[in-house]
């Protein structure tokens, strides 16, 4: 009688256990969603050509259903190549707020940076931003956790991207969204741009509040939005108005080629459209 009660007894502890650990794995399946929806993410971010150098660094904050992809202070040159005598085209941040940002409310994309002097709203074609990734069958470890490779065309580059599904959302740094997972490195195929996730932690009450200000999209309401084509149009306008007032400067007879958006030779755009 004693050996059976025993039996009885393992069986129901056995039971109890598996009970307990299908309740854990719900517990943490629970909070990796909530830590997925309330976390920031400091990315280090750098493009670099024949052209220009850009060393620059995000934080990407991520809450329920919409995140934000703000630039943070920087110091030093970032810009146009050349030496100090060409300073006059170099983009000097001497640790000045940097209002650049891009926001993803999961239907809309907008994304806003100072050009030549003046902050634009632009929003994004949805199709290509949302565009699908073409999964690939390849692993890593990334600051210990486990990712994956996936692929994707946009704007005339092929971005990789790797992602760990430990952490699930499919928000992610830049454009580059839509990946089953949080992406912690990315570059693409010519490696002029590369994006490297540096740490990871939750929300603090600062983050939230910048979040807070664009829940509502009250914020693009005063502002001009300016489609893809009609920003491309408007950065054109400027580069002409800048080559003519260089041209004013230069002797008689002397000639400047037109700088054109799809310029084989200018290299100075992280997109080539």
């Amino acid at each position: 009688m004693h050996f059976k009660w025993f039996k009885i007894q393992s069986s129901s502890l056995a039971t109890h256990r598996n009970f307990h650990l299908i309740i854990f794995g719900f517990i943490l399946i629970f909070l990796q969603n909530i830590r997925a929806q309330t976390i920031k993410i400091e990315y280090q971010q750098k493009f670099e050509n024949i052209a220009v150098e850009f060393n620059q660094q995000y934080d990407l904050l991520i809450a329920d259903s919409l995140s934000i992809y703000l630039q943070k202070k920087t110091s030093g040159h970032n810009g146009i190549k050349g030496s100090d005598n060409n300073e006059i085209l170099l983009f000097k941040n001497n640790g000045v707020d940097n209002k650049n940002y891009y926001i993803n409310y999961q239907t809309d994309f907008y994304f806003s940076e100072e050009y030549y002097g003046e902050q634009l709203v632009i929003k994004e074609k949805d199709s290509l931003v949302y565009g699908k990734w073409q999964l690939i069958d390849s692993t890593r470890t990334i600051n210990k956790y486990r990712c994956k490779l996936a692929k994707k065309k946009f704007r005339g580059r092929i971005y990789y991207a790797w992602y760990t599904d430990d952490i699930p959302t499919n928000f992610g740094p830049w454009k580059l969204v839509g990946l089953p997972g949080l992406l912690l490195k990315a570059y693409d195929e010519k490696k002029e741009f590369q994006l490297n996730a540096i740490k990871i932690s939750r929300l603090e009450q600062a983050d939230s509040s910048i979040l807070n200000q664009f829940i509502s999209k009250e914020h693009f309401v005063k502002q001009k939005i300016y489609s893809i084509q009609e920003f491309r149009d408007k950065l054109q306008d400027h580069r002409t108005i800048i080559l003519n007032r260089i041209s004013n400067t230069l002797p008689k007879g002397s000639n400047i080629n037109s700088i054109k958006m799809d310029c084989e030779d200018c290299g100075d755009g992280l997109e080539t459209y």
